[in-house]
């Protein structure tokens, strides 16, 4: 594992904080829209929004946030990407052992120390992974997303990480009824990768709960299918979404072919 040091009196072996938090960020954060009375049984619509059924899909366990330490200055390869701040880098060390330590708020003091004292973008980069690391663990996802949104245009975000940031964005977007800024982010993500059903999901609650029927259908709709295709069974809450968009939108085609789905896949 990568030993992080800036000077030979502030030192720290970074992999087993990697290994501990990386543990902590596996434990599911579902986000959770309002069930429906009556789960798996679709009822008549009455002109009036129907409550969306449970996302049993969108969560954080597939966001590979955690931060990677202080990176050492010599090893950073250009002047653009190192650490040279002395006070940044102590307080970053200090900050990574509270984080080990899951004391979040700790944590949370030294990466504001260390974020009075950034002078250069990519020190304020390393402190926005930090920070976005510990308000996750603190369930702040209002105060997070800004920081991860601030990563993501810094151009600091490792190729490789670039998706894994847009779903998280997209994510807490949803956890904070931020539908719109939701489907754009999950509309980027699809734009740019295979389809994901947790990011199709994400899209079409999303629609939903703007009342965009239409999109929502249409996008439930073909990751149904999509699903099909490669012989996997849609879930309950996919075909429940398709129906009550169908309903609001007095589709009796769209609703008619969502129930009979439920019926053959479900047919208790």
């Amino acid at each position: 594992m990568t030993q992080a040091t800036f000077s030979s009196e502030t030192r720290i072996i970074w992999g087993v904080g990697v290994a501990t938090l990386a543990a902590i960020l596996l434990a599911f954060h579902y986000v959770r829209a309002e069930r429906p009375s009556k789960e798996g049984s679709p009822s008549k619509s009455t002109g009036s929004a129907s409550p969306l059924p449970r996302n049993e899909f969108v969560h954080l366990e597939d966001a590979q946030i955690a931060p990677r330490g202080v990176e050492r200055a010599a090893d950073a390869g250009t002047n653009a990407r190192k650490i040279s701040t002395r006070e940044v880098a102590r307080a970053l060390m200090q900050a990574q052992k509270a984080m080990v330590a899951k004391d979040w708020g700790t944590a949370l003091i030294e990466i504001e120390n260390a974020a009075v004292a950034t002078k250069t973008p990519f020190e304020t980069y390393q402190v926005d992974e930090f920070l976005s690391f510990v308000l996750v663990q603190l369930h702040k996802y209002g105060e997070a997303v800004p920081v991860f949104e601030r990563m993501l245009a810094s151009g600091f975000v490792p190729p490789e990480k670039v998706a894994d940031t847009m779903k998280t964005i997209a994510t807490l977007h949803f956890q904070q009824k931020n539908y719109a800024k939701a489907a754009q982010w999950s509309k980027n993500w699809l734009a740019g990768n295979q389809d994901d059903e947790k990011m199709s999901t994400t899209l079409a609650q999303s629609y939903y709960m703007m009342s965009d029927y239409a999109n929502a259908a249409a996008t439930m709709s073909r990751l149904v299918e999509s699903l099909e295709q490669t012989g996997k069974v849609p879930q309950k809450t996919q075909l429940l979404l398709i129906i009550r968009a169908g309903q609001h939108l007095n589709d009796d085609t769209v609703v008619a072919e969502a129930t009979d789905k439920m019926r053959r896949y479900y047919p208790e």
